[in-house]
């Protein structure tokens, strides 16, 4: 904080511009449909899709989160796809990169050259087999320039978890 006001790299920056220009997006917990969780052990502003500006036209594709938790001194954009049902690997992938589009082109989020992470997550008693078709490079989304694939993590899992990439991501 300089002179009264946040570094606008803070996630108290962050917060305070979702509250101010998205109010009703931002959330104090990242549930989705079927109760599914993501559990938010590191300080986190969480805006859900559904209710955010960023998505106005109800026809557009957009993912269930756009999660900007604080690692160490950074704050890491995580775009967050909830998958319960049986959803094609394209529609994932539409999701998480209309939500990659989003923080890019956006003036709403003021942090849009800090790393990006795509996630998608699912019940650990549901095998979603279209969701294995998303380690397909025809599947992975664009983040900053470069093709990434979208990471697969389970109902209750941490952000600590989700943001440290396993093998092959």
């Amino acid at each position: 904080m300089r002179d009264g006001r946040h570094s606008p790299d803070s996630l108290a920056a962050v917060r305070e511009y979702a509250e101010y220009h998205d109010p009703v997006a931002v959330l104090t917990d990242c549930v989705g449909e079927h109760g599914c969780r993501l559990a938010l052990d590191l300080p986190t502003v969480c805006l859900s899709c559904d209710h955010s500006t960023l998505f106005a036209n109800p026809q557009r594709a957009r993912p269930d989160f756009l999660i900007a938790p604080q690692v160490e001194q950074a704050v890491t954009w995580m775009i967050v796809e909830m998958t319960i049902g049986s959803k094609s690997a394209s529609d994932v992938q539409r999701q998480i990169q209309a939500g990659l589009d989003a923080i890019t082109h956006s003036e709403l989020l003021p942090l849009r050259s800090v790393a990006r992470v795509a996630v998608t997550m699912r019940r650990r008693d549901k095998q979603v087999a279209s969701l294995q078709r998303l380690a397909e490079p025809r599947y992975w989304v664009l983040i900053a320039g470069r093709r990434r694939r979208v990471r697969e993590r389970f109902c209750g899992d941490t952000i600590s978890s989700a943001i440290v990439p396993r093998r092959g991501e």
